[in-house]
């Protein structure tokens, strides 16, 4: 196995210093970690070669060598615990809960789907030390009654300007947020510089070996630079950012594009933006546009989380006397951020079995609260371009989705969502009316909502799908909320357990049966499978040979076969909303919008390189 044998050998050199117990400093370490994580992609791409025996090998050595590095560790299968790394079939019973999860579920099935059952759970878990499980009926309770204040505290939430806060969201926001401003500043010069060649071009043969100096640095990293640093310059300008982002095949360049089909004065911009837009997958750039629709101007700062705990979290401030929106998203609810750009929002790590939930993290995340602010306002410097009124960007949105998509012109929000929905075979329901006015207190009965109303979109598997769970395979439809389900997060590779927070049924869909290798699916036509290579797809997008991204091996798909109607089910998993089914273990993805990516699988991101001089 030569390929072993090498990647061995750079395992041997990256790792001396701990081979010899060595003080190590914290650029070794970095430099330890960074080998490791190489190492670790090499052997997943042996596994996507089909040499599955030499990837196992490679990455079991590279899990033995650096049992800090987890990605080799999540894709042999183990999950950390919070002191250890353990095989995801031993969990429940290495850690001890085992016996506390068989009576706990033996405890639910009396409790009904209300305010008062859900906290009495959430008690009766934080007493055995079932925090996952404490945590999906906190959060049932709050879809039940949103101002409940005890249940935000428990959740670690932080009450700012009268508003209760997930700490996740401020994590992540000022993450993304500094990181945009980095590549913007790291790309700057080389940017710059061109530009004023571009500008001095004698000729329009000078011109295009400058545009042709641009093209070598179409990567996704680029885009931030290029928009503030040329773009926004001159109409010129603009025309050649867009030629330059369509040789970028990433759902941020689709995105870029998106926001020029909607920001610029210029009309002849806007048109050739959503023009570009056409030959480019309509899942990077339409939930965007859409978000757009909702959002609203008002001339204070200001936060509001929706009631169903996916929250969106809205910051609005006046700036020169000019209100501009200022939009984060979180667990899959998008909406325009300063200078229209999203910012993404990833689903955090954490630790499958935390000892809190953190109470007392009002003062740090008040903290990042205000961080977040002023990185906005340092991007809104560059981007009062952009600042439009609602009602024109509104009808820009409308227009962008109309030329992009071929679509009809719809003429409201809810038309054009329909329209998505339908494209993506969702279906949902409609919550029934809270029949009692919100309480905070843990003692006055709260407001109900029928549960058998599906409160979320569906897109499903059919009746004894097997998903794996703490406990092994269980059917799909006998899943309930608090069931720990193997998830993995899309962009970093994490496989943990997460709890179940909602389940949802749908009658008579239209079904695909799904021939693989792996085993055979019937699920309903919108639901998601992980193509390798290319991410999320419909499964009325796949096609035979296409291979699907599981735990232990890529899956091929044999053929895909119209099933007649039926019932299905779904899921609303915490935190990834992703999970495992069948003896394969496919990877799957629940009802929540999934996100666009640039992830070959989970946690082996696409390669963009810079063209050599």
């Amino acid at each position: 196995m030569p390929r072993l044998l090498i990647i061995a050998t750079i395992l041997s050199v990256a790792s001396p210093a701990i081979a010899e117990h060595a003080p190590v400093s914290q650029k070794q370490r970095q430099q330890i970690a960074a080998n490791a994580h190489t190492t670790t992609i090499a052997a997943l791409q042996l596994g996507l070669d089909g040499d599955m025996e030499t990837r196992d090998a490679s990455l079991l050595d590279t899990a033995q060598r650096f049992p800090e590095s987890p990605l080799a560790h999540w894709y042999l299968g183990d999950v950390w615990t919070g002191e250890d790394w353990v095989p995801y079939r031993e969990v429940s019973e290495r850690t001890g809960r085992l016996p506390q999860v068989v009576r706990y579920q033996d405890e639910r099935i009396k409790h009904p789907d209300s305010f008062a059952d859900h906290l009495l759970l959430a008690d009766g878990c934080r007493q055995r030390q079932l925090f996952p499980e404490e945590r999906a009926h906190l959060i049932r309770c709050l879809q039940l009654n949103w101002g409940f204040d005890e249940a935000h505290q428990r959740l670690g939430h932080a009450h700012i300007d009268g508003f209760w806060i997930p700490p996740e969201m401020m994590d992540d926001s000022l993450a993304e947020l500094v990181r945009a401003r980095e590549l913007a500043e790291e790309w700057s010069s080389r940017i710059e510089n061109l530009h004023r060649q571009f500008l001095h071009a004698a000729n329009s043969k000078g011109a295009a070996r400058i545009r042709n100096e641009f093209r070598k640095i179409a990567i996704p990293d680029a885009i931030p630079g290029m928009e503030q640093h040329l773009a926004i310059k001159g109409r010129r300008e603009a025309f050649v950012f867009l030629e330059w982002s369509t040789q970028i095949e990433s759902y941020r360049a689709s995105e870029a594009l998106a926001r020029w089909a909607v920001f610029p004065e210029d009309a002849e911009i806007r048109t050739r933006a959503q023009n570009l837009l056409r030959s480019r997958r309509m899942e990077e750039y339409v939930p965007w546009l859409l978000s757009g629709l909702d959002s609203t101007k008002k001339g204070k700062t200001y936060v509001s989380v929706d009631p169903t705990a996916r929250a969106a979290l809205r910051i609005s401030s006046s700036i020169e006397h000019d209100a501009n929106d200022y939009l984060l998203r979180w667990q899959g609810h998008a909406e325009l951020f300063p200078a229209g750009r999203l910012i993404p929002v990833r689903k955090t790590r954490g630790i499958v079995f935390p000892n809190a939930w953190g109470e007392q993290s009002a003062d740090r995340v008040g903290g990042l609260y205000l961080r977040v602010l002023d990185e906005v306002l340092k991007q809104n410097r560059w981007a009062n371009w952009q600042n439009l009124g609602e009602d024109i960007r509104t009808d820009r949105i409308r227009r962008a989705l109309s030329k992009a998509t071929g679509a009809k012109e719809n003429s409201t929000t809810d038309d054009w969502r329909s329209w998505w929905a339908e494209c993506n075979d969702i279906a949902s329901g409609k919550p029934k009316t809270v029949l009692a006015q919100v309480q905070q207190s843990r003692w006055l009965p709260s407001g109900r909502v029928d549960p058998d109303a599906p409160l979320f979109p569906t897109s499903c598997f059919s009746r004894g799908t097997p998903v794996e769970t703490e406990l092994g395979p269980k059917p799909i439809e006998r899943i309930r909320l608090g069931d720990l389900v193997l998830a993995q997060q899309d962009q970093t590779g994490e496989l943990t357990f997460q709890p179940v927070i909602g389940t949802t049924d749908r009658n008579d869909a239209e079904l695909l049966r799904i021939s693989t290798s792996g085993g055979t699916f019937v699920v309903s036509q919108g639901h998601p499978f992980w193509v390798i290579g290319e991410g999320w797809r419909m499964a009325k997008e796949l096609e035979p040979t296409m291979q699907l991204h599981a735990l232990t091996a890529p899956v091929t798909v044999n053929s895909i076969d119209e099933s007649g109607t039926g019932d299905v089910y779904n899921l609303v998993v915490d935190g990834f909303h992703t999970y495992f089914v069948g003896q394969s273990l496919v990877y799957t993805h629940d009802v929540i919008r999934r996100e666009a990516s640039d992830m070959i699988i989970p946690g082996y991101e696409k390669s963009f390189a810079i063209a050599q001089e």
